[in-house]
This record gives C-alpha cells, structure tokens and sequence, in this order.
C-alpha cells in the first residue's frame, strides 16, 4: 500500500453496520470501499491515547488474542497483541470480548493513520478488485500482529518499544519490516496450555542501548537459520553488557588507586584488582552475579549448555559462566571442529538464552562501591 497523499474514504463496516467513515491518505485504490469485519466494535475509546507497533509471528494463529502484560508495572495490562487476521473473523474465543471489541476499534483506526510505507504490506491490483468489500488480507500479511498500547497506562505516557522488543522475540514476535514475515525463520514452542495473556518487561532504563540490542537479536533470531550465527549475534549483547560492566569496575578502581597514594600495598591490591577486571570470564561473572538479579530459572540453559558440550567433548560447569563461556570459547576459536549432528543442541542453547535475556537486561542494574577512603 502506497501513501501518495490523495486523500480518500473508507467505510468500516463492523458487523453488518457502517460504523465509521475512515479517512485517510492512499491511492484512490481503496476510494468507495468498504472494509468488513464481523466484529461488533465499540468505537468508545479515543484512539489518541494508544499507540499501534507492527509485529510479526510465524504462522500466528487468529485466537493468539493477547492482553499485554507489563511485568516491570506488577503485571498491569498496558494494552493488547492482535493478529491480524482476528479482526477479519468472529471464529475466535474473544469475539464476545467486551475489552477486545474496543482494542479492535482502536487497532482498526490506527493501522489507516500508520505510515504503511515503513512496513511490508499487499498491493493488490484494482483490476482484480471487482468486489467492493475489502478485506484485511487484501493489504496485510496474515502473519502479522498489531501491538496497541494504551498510553494512560503507561508512566509519563510514554511507551519505547525496543525497551520491550527482548521479551517480544522471547514470545516470537519480531519487528514487521519491509521484509516478508514468509522468510522469518523464528518460532517459539507453544506452551502446553494457551497463554491467557502475553507478559513482558522492559530493558533497564541503565542500558541506553536498546536499539543495537534489539537489531542483534533480529539479526540473530528472526531471518537467521544457522545456531552458530544466532549464538556469535546473542552473544554480542553479552559482550555489550560487559563492556559496560568494566567501565562501571575501571571508574571505581581508579578512585580507588587516586585514594592510594603512598600507599604502596593498597596500591598494589588496586592493581591486581585492575587486571582481574580485564579478565573476560570474571567480567561474566561479576555480570551475572553483581549486575543482574535475574529471577529467571537457569535450569533450562544450564542443561542445554551442558549437553552440548559433553556432545562436543567439552567440560561443562556448574555455574554460568563456566557453561556459557565454555560455548562462547569453542565456538570463537574451535568452529572448525563442531560436529554437525550436535548443531541442533546448539539451537536449544540459542533458544534458552533468548528466553533468559529478557529477565537479564530488565534487572540490570550498576552495583554501587563503597566510595575510596569513606
């Protein structure tokens, strides 16, 4: 769908009934026609206190109707995931939701005022248009989502996706992009039991990286099929992290040695203190133990890690930064020697991870030091 400024009209036909005239710019493409969903919208909310994102699924299903949960707000519903296919059908366990039929409206409304061009969308051909009704996958790819998120919900009404995409690609949404969501290559096993909601939680506001994370975990996960290029793309989220992680170490070590003057012993602890922390594998540590108070389970990562070295021939480790470095090692410097039929272990280690990232970064938080000489 182009935007080329004309503006037309578009009529929402909701359950039998024109509910709203949309107004928006397009080609004349769509002038006169109607949209159709079986819905019976409640048009009540008003659609300039909401946000809409794109998302993509692989293979989303329409009953994948999911109110939002910020975990970082003691779960508060900050909005709702529809795909897109759920306004065009009334098949589903929501249709008689009385919260839904007003996110519907409301996602409804704003995909018309999105800029369409920033997003892979159906440009269907007018002569092959000849009914009046248009439906929803004539313009959109039935894998994708719309996240609407109610910004009165919201601390300082303000909502930044990229804080929140972690969780997202841990629940199998990514980023809709110009690209077709028919390349995507990232599912996520389904739970046993229907989710009832889609829980997620934000970066820390400590890291400011959260555009360069998120494109390393789309560039890792969603089009990349190889576990050996996810696993070097995961990873540098973790080498960003420790960078930061020495930064935060120098300052408080170099406070330290200016508070160390004529101290000669004190001066030299400082120094020893200054190498460990250039150490990699101490970085990880003080990562995971001192820096993130993750309260995700690392049982599941933990085993994956371990199987695949054992597979590989390798040491594994009762802590993570014995098991994680040790894959980090061996894929950095002995990939020549990873044995094919262990690749697919490989993508359980890739898969864990991303589900443990989310809870890693949202608790991210610089350990306070003593002060030098207090």
């Amino acid at each position: 769908m182009r935007n080329e400024g004309a503006s037309v009209s578009l009529e929402l036909v909701s359950n039998g009934a024109v509910a709203e005239v949309l107004e928006f710019n397009c080609t004349d493409l769509f002038d006169g026609r109607l949209l159709s969903t079986p819905l019976k919208l409640d048009t009540s909310l008003n659609v300039e206190n909401f946000q809409l994102h794109f998302l993509a699924k692989k293979s989303v299903n329409e009953n994948e109707i999911l109110p939002v949960l910020d975990a970082s707000q003691k779960k508060a519903r900050i909005g709702w995931c529809v795909p897109i296919n759920a306004l065009a059908s009334d098949d589903h366990g929501r249709a008689e939701d009385p919260h839904f039929l007003k996110y519907a409206y409301v996602a409804i409304h704003r995909l018309f005022r999105a800029d369409m061009e920033e997003f892979f969308t159906k440009s269907p051909d007018a002569q092959d248009m000849v009914d009046r009704t248009l439906q929803f996958s004539d313009l959109i790819h039935s894998d994708t989502c719309l996240l609407v998120v109610n910004l009165d919900a919201m601390p300082a009404r303000s909502f930044d996706i990229d804080r929140y995409m972690p969780s997202l690609i841990a629940r199998g949404y990514v980023k809709l992009t110009h690209r077709t969501p028919d390349d995507l290559v990232w599912t996520v096993k389904s739970p046993e039991e229907a989710p009832r909601s889609l829980v997620v939680e934000p970066v820390s506001n400590e890291l400011t990286d959260v555009e360069l994370i998120g494109s390393l975990l789309h560039n890792s996960v969603a089009y990349e099929a190889h576990p050996v290029f996810c696993f070097f793309y995961i990873y540098q989220v973790i080498e960003l992290l420790m960078e930061h992680v020495f930064m935060a170490e120098h300052a408080a070590i170099l406070d330290e040695y200016r508070h160390s003057v004529n101290e000669l012993s004190t001066a030299k602890e400082v120094m020893e203190k200054l190498n460990r922390v250039t150490s990699e594998k101490k970085r990880l540590t003080l990562l995971i133990n001192e820096y993130s108070k993750s309260r995700s389970n690392l049982e599941n990562l933990k085993q994956s890690c371990n199987d695949f070295l054992l597979k590989e021939g390798r040491a594994g480790g009762g802590d993570f930064q014995s098991y994680f470095y040790g894959i980090r090692n061996h894929i950095f410097h002995q990939l020549r020697d990873l044995k094919e039929e262990n690749v697919e272990q490989l993508d359980l280690v890739v898969r864990d991870f991303v589900d443990f990232l989310p809870s890693l970064l949202s608790t991210y938080r610089t350990r306070q030091f003593v002060a030098a000489g207090a």
